[in-house]
């Protein structure tokens, strides 16, 4: 777990989330609330990744992130 790559990664995925949400017409939503979603889901991640299983982290994060903002937008906004 590289602490540069994890947080290229987070803003990364917060900007592409961002967009997403903002298309959905919510036009509240600030960037760092998504931000802050994110660095949720990377806690998760890294609580719950095993190198054993023979991903990387950043497989492992990617999933992590995608599947908690898909559960966030699903719960506030669609």
């Amino acid at each position: 777990m590289d602490p540069k790559t994890s947080e290229r990664s987070v803003r990364w995925f917060a900007g592409k989330a961002f967009r997403r949400i903002r298309a959905l017409g919510a036009s509240t939503v600030q960037y760092q609330d998504v931000e802050q979603e994110m660095w949720i889901a990377w806690c998760k991640a890294r609580d719950g990744f095993d190198p054993d299983r023979g991903l990387a982290f950043s497989t492992y994060l990617m999933r992590a992130m995608r599947n908690h903002i898909n559960s966030h937008i699903e719960k506030s906004f669609e």
